[in-house]
């Protein structure tokens, strides 16, 4: 294995197609570029004779040492057949670095010829991360990582510059904080919805009450189902329900000593930043709407800017997963379709609710849905998320259908409950359908799956 010097190059990497890696490693090299294909060796018999070919043990992702500059012509000089892996920077594509002590690591890991290794996508999240760890003896001496659980065994994880990971076979016995891992998250989980369906049972009849005192109803008319007067502010008790769940079970988490950083990351709190700003807006503009009305161009305008937040942190659908034979999506046309597709549920929510439990109905089975997926690639402050809103959702939903409204037990949410929950599942429909592995060409199953929840609930 060669050293890496500290010049003016870097490490960047290509996603080739067309099976051409070997091909594109030959013109490199002829160029004088510094190339690195992880491979192992195998023996086959090729016409009666054995031969030793290489065999690539990661399919498609060939590295290079080279400059920025360099790393752009490569990509002119072989379009078509390779994409280099970039990243956003003030909404431009720029070409993706690999550190170097990140790239020393993962070649003394890849070419040790070590049996019992996987290799997966940087955006595979099934596996639960556990604590840090660092290799202080024997074949793997300075790698570090964190402890997964995969397939019933413990493996180290190393990640490599944002591009995929490498996962060492070690066994079980070494390692004894996983099942730990696994309660802590159930907890984490399980205390926010419960904590929800608590304020929802607390919340939601003290809400009747006060509408009935100062007489706060959604009259009927000759467009309306109801024939009585029914409250309307339901939607009132969801958004401070589900950020005081989210607030309180990180909080307690945090004063007993429960590691979170697995739980709720950098970016995840990133973005929670920017969904609170904008559900707050669109929570206050409801509110406003029930209690006085306000005009469509007004809420139209909250809607597009709180759209905006959410793509802020950079999580806009950069991918269609080859839909139409469309893979990638520039940021021009990736942000721009966010916004519309926000605006859309947003306003999909609140045109729905118009019959008993229709859309609080449909919304308790698209977060049921969405949670499911958060758990099982891992994104639990997302799960959390739906979990919290499901929470409220669930006391609400028995009210609005099984309430009677003639003994004052029947409760509508209104435009601040279904701008609210049409704007946290647009959310997670984002979150999910954000491809993260920037200039992979593959399907998107979680995107699929999260819109198909939206595009029933909208027939």
């Amino acid at each position: 294995m060669k050293t890496i010097t500290l010049d003016g190059n870097h490490w960047f990497a290509l996603k080739v197609f067309y099976n051409k890696v070997f091909e594109i490693e030959e013109s490199l090299k002829k160029d004088d570029i510094d190339c690195y294909f992880p491979c192992e060796y195998a023996v086959v018999m090729r016409n009666g004779v054995r031969k030793i070919i290489r065999k690539p043990i990661i399919s498609s992702i060939l590295f290079f040492h080279s400059t920025t500059l360099r790393a752009m012509e490569i990509q002119r000089q072989f379009t078509d057949k390779v994409i280099l892996y970039t990243r956003d920077k003030e909404l431009k594509k720029v070409p993706l670095i690999i550190p170097d002590r990140e790239m020393n690591i993962f070649m003394l890991v890849t070419s040790s010829g070590e049996k019992g290794m996987e290799y997966l996508g940087a955006d595979s999240t099934k596996f639960c991360r556990g604590e840090r760890v660092r290799v202080i003896d024997g074949k793997f001496k300075g790698a570090e990582g964190y402890i997964c659980r995969i397939k019933k065994n413990s493996r180290l994880v190393r990640h490599s510059g944002g591009l995929c990971r490498s996962d060492l076979l070690y066994p079980t016995k070494l390692y004894s904080k996983n099942m730990r891992t696994i309660i802590e998250t159930g907890l984490f989980l399980s205390g926010g919805f419960l904590i929800s369906i608590l304020q929802g049972l607390i919340l939601i009849p003290n809400i009747l009450l006060i509408s009935y005192k100062k007489r706060l109803f959604d009259q009927p008319d000759e467009r309306k189902v109801h024939s009585i007067p029914v409250p309307r502010l339901g939607g009132i008790s969801f958004f401070p329900a589900i950020l005081v769940s989210l607030c309180l079970i990180i909080g307690l988490f945090h004063c007993v000593g429960i590691p979170i950083a697995r739980l709720l990351t950098d970016r995840s709190l990133l973005e929670l930043l920017f969904w609170v700003s904008g559900c707050m807006l669109l929570y206050l503009i409801g509110v406003a709407d029930d209690l006085v009305g306000v005009g469509y161009r007004y809420k139209f305008v909250v809607q597009v800017f709180t759209a905006i937040l959410l793509v802020l942190p950079g999580a806009w659908i950069n991918s269609l997963g080859g839909l139409f034979g469309i893979y990638m999506l520039p940021s021009w046309v990736g942000i721009p379709l966010t916004v519309l597709i926000v605006v859309y549920i947003t306003n999909a929510i609140n045109l729905i609710d118009g019959i008993d439990g229709l859309a609080s109905g449909l919304s308790c089975i698209a977060l049921t849905v969405l949670a499911a997926i958060c758990i099982s690639n891992g994104s639990y402050f997302y799960a959390l998320l739906a979990l919290a809103t499901l929470g409220i959702l669930i006391p609400f939903w028995f009210y609005n259908v099984f309430g009677n409204a003639q003994r004052g037990h029947k409760l509508f949410m209104g435009d601040t409950g279904s701008l609210t929950i049409g704007y946290i599942l647009s959310f997670l429909v984002i979150q999910l359908s954000v491809v993260h592995s920037d200039g992979e060409v593959r399907t998107n199953p979680y995107m699929v799956i999260a819109f198909s929840t939206h595009i029933i609930s909208t027939k």
